[in-house]
């Protein structure tokens, strides 16, 4: 049995796929992690047995609840009033980091008040993004650290952030989202790949239907218009008990 995430690499050549196909041609069975990536076995090996199950929602990270959010924002240059996005985890060109940038140069057009915390290490040229934070003057929204963050620290960029953004191109699941869930943080996330299948619209976060600026934008002032009269902390927490209760 195979354990398969991405079938097919998010960036991908030809020649990939052919050597996929012959790398997996071995199995005899598959256990996949969404239906994005049954979808993509089916299509190499229509024959072969396939098993679904699902990431957990990693609660491990959420180790040290002392951590004061005040203090933490600022620490990263934020104060409590403002609107903090957070892109969690390797950088990477199909993950959209710089789409979002180019989302934060339009909600701050209209409102100052959102800033961007980047956590995580960059698999390109760092210069990519600096040179867009530089472009569109969002020098003192962005706070970006270039940096694998150990388990232990991981908690603080969570605690600190009002709500996590996957902008992606591409995607088959994500870590990083069951990783908010472990802190009762809402997502916003594009309707690309498995992805959706983890979220429940406008109540675990907001599913925007296209990986553009606009739409992006959109989705996030959404989550903050929703975000005044919808408690997604509480309806996290419910559903995270209720699965673990489920489960016993």
């Amino acid at each position: 049995m195979f354990i398969t995430e991405n079938v097919i690499s998010h960036e991908s050549r030809f020649i990939d796929k052919i050597l996929t196909k012959i790398g997996l041609a071995k199995a005899s069975k598959f256990l996949v992690l969404s239906n994005k990536v049954q979808d993509d076995i089916k299509s190499l090996f229509p024959t072969k047995s396939i098993f679904k199950s699902e990431l957990p929602i990693y609660d491990c990270y959420d180790n040290n609840k002392s951590l004061n959010k005040s203090e933490l924002r600022s620490k990263f240059g934020f104060n409590n009033s403002d609107k903090v996005l957070l892109f969690f985890g390797y950088i990477r060109h199909y993950k959209g980091l710089d789409i979002l940038i180019e989302s934060l140069k339009i909600l701050r057009s209209e409102d100052k008040s959102y800033k961007l915390l980047v956590a995580g290490e960059s698999y390109e040229n760092e210069k990519i993004y600096l040179d867009l934070i530089s472009e569109y003057k969002l020098e003192s929204a962005v706070h970006m650290e270039n940096k694998f963050i150990s388990n232990e620290d991981v908690g603080a960029y969570f605690y600190a952030s009002d709500v996590a953004v996957l902008p992606y191109r591409s995607a088959t699941q994500s870590g990083i989202l069951n990783m908010a869930y472990g802190f009762n943080k809402p997502v916003v996330i594009t309707n690309v790949g498995g992805l959706a299948e983890f979220v429940v619209e406008d109540q675990t976060g907001v599913i925007v239907n296209e990986s553009s600026p606009d739409s992006i934008a959109n989705g996030i002032k959404k989550f903050f218009q929703l975000n005044q009269t919808i408690d997604f902390h509480k309806i996290l927490k419910f559903i995270f008990q209720a699965i673990v209760f489920l489960k016993l």
